[in-house]
């Protein structure tokens, strides 16, 4: 038994071991924030309540999940309103000479509608912020060098399908979170300057077929770019802007590519790339560190893909997640490939955590350097590699998605 005490009271959680038997424990479903119900619904999240005695959090509790579809289960709709509560992993437990620690903090994707916390009609970026206010707060506090640095004004989603953000009116009081487009936070240098990894996988679009069939066929058959830019243009300028999409997004095309090939592109940078892209040369020009990925290994456990029984070639949206966290029942089809990369990749995120440098040493045989660097990016692959001047010939292309609109 694990007995910790935090702000509202005593947790009492378990201890388990990894696949390759590291021993640490666990704390699962503790509450961040109040249930978000009857008054408090719609509202920004409220620090929880105290709890007399020991709460159990020895087990992770199915009815706590939000509000959500499934995809991957003929979209069946799941979940409870009441689902503020998060997990916590530690190798160690707090003591008063304790060697403090790196701490990870995973806020899931989704697009604002799958997850474990509020979703849709009834979640809000809020909740992201109430998490880290929870733990900078609690005892891994004690654990952590890195607690104080918390950015919760570039906590962001890498794309939303129907729920986005709302960017408020700023009152005065401190409880807005989001008060300018994010785009435009960042082109103006407000945001913690700190060094960042980012990402994309190499064929982000495959997963997006999937949800938006008919407008893919548009782009395939119609060549229509300009109609899903995240802005109104007028009538005269539509051609002239996809003329110009059309020969960004042809170069290369041979008969050999799929039919889609110019919507995956398409679409996997407009809901995926182009935004984590422009984020990312944009903090680099003011100097700060940024390490850019992008995920190519296609192997036995790319989650999406296999959930969604996709048979093409590359990795889609998701699929470096079995590579970073254990996904039953896909991480059990691992075979040694899979499992190298998979060390490749947990080796390069908690060596960031640890140090800000995703490659401080020789240990993986490669250096990453920083995209300040010859525009630098890793290829994640069975054998990683670095590419230089990543996207360069889309920057053009990625701007105009954004400028005009911010």
């Amino acid at each position: 038994m694990a007995l910790v005490e935090v702000s509202q009271g005593y947790i009492k959680g378990g201890k388990t071991t990894t696949d390759s038997g590291v021993s640490y424990y666990e704390f699962l479903c503790i509450p961040y924030a109040k249930p978000p119900v009857g008054n408090l619904r719609f509202k920004s999240p409220e620090p929880p309540e105290k709890w007399d005695g020991v709460l159990d959090v020895t087990e992770y509790k199915e009815d706590k999940v939000c509000v959500q579809i499934i995809l991957e289960n003929n979209s069946s709709c799941i979940g409870n309103e009441d689902c503020l509560y998060l997990n916590v992993y530690t190798p160690k437990l707090p003591e008063s000479d304790s060697k403090l620690l790196p701490v990870m903090v995973f806020i899931h994707g989704g697009g604002f509608v799958r997850g474990n916390e509020k979703m849709g009609y009834t979640g809000s970026t809020k909740d992201k912020k109430a998490i880290l206010e929870f733990l900078v707060a609690s005892p891994i506090n004690q654990l952590s060098n890195k607690a104080g640095e918390v950015d919760f004004e570039s906590i962001c989603a890498r794309g939303a399908f129907e729920f986005i953000p709302t960017i408020e009116k700023n009152l005065g009081d401190g409880k807005q979170m989001l008060t300018e487009h994010p785009y435009k936070l960042i082109k103006d240098g407000q945001f913690n300057r700190v060094p960042t990894m980012m990402g994309v996988c190499e064929k982000e679009g495959y997963f997006l077929e999937l949800i938006k069939p008919d407008s893919f066929r548009d782009i395939s058959e119609n060549k229509n770019f300009a109609d899903y830019l995240p802005y109104k243009l007028e009538e005269g300028y539509k051609d002239a802007v996809n003329k110009h999409f059309l020969s960004v997004y042809s170069m290369n095309l041979t008969d050999a590519n799929d039919d889609n090939k110019l919507a995956v592109d398409f679409f996997g940078d407009l809901d995926f790339v182009a935004g984590c892209y422009l984020r990312g040369d944009t903090m680099a020009r003011k100097g700060v560190p940024v390490y850019f990925y992008e995920f190519h290994y296609d192997g036995n456990i790319n989650h999406c893909k296999i959930f969604f029984n996709i048979k093409k070639e590359g990795s889609t949206h998701g699929d470096d997640w079995t590579y970073i966290f254990e996904h039953d029942p896909v991480s059990k089809s691992a075979d040694e490939k899979d499992e190298s990369v998979r060390e490749i990749v947990t080796k390069l995120w908690t060596n960031f955590a640890k140090t800000s440098d995703p490659t401080p040493n020789d240990d993986l045989n490669i250096r990453w350097p920083s995209y300040n660097t010859s525009k630098s990016c890793l290829i994640i692959d069975e054998k990683p590699e670095i590419k230089s001047n990543y996207l360069s010939n889309k920057i053009d292309v990625f701007t105009k998605m954004y400028n005009i609109a911010n």
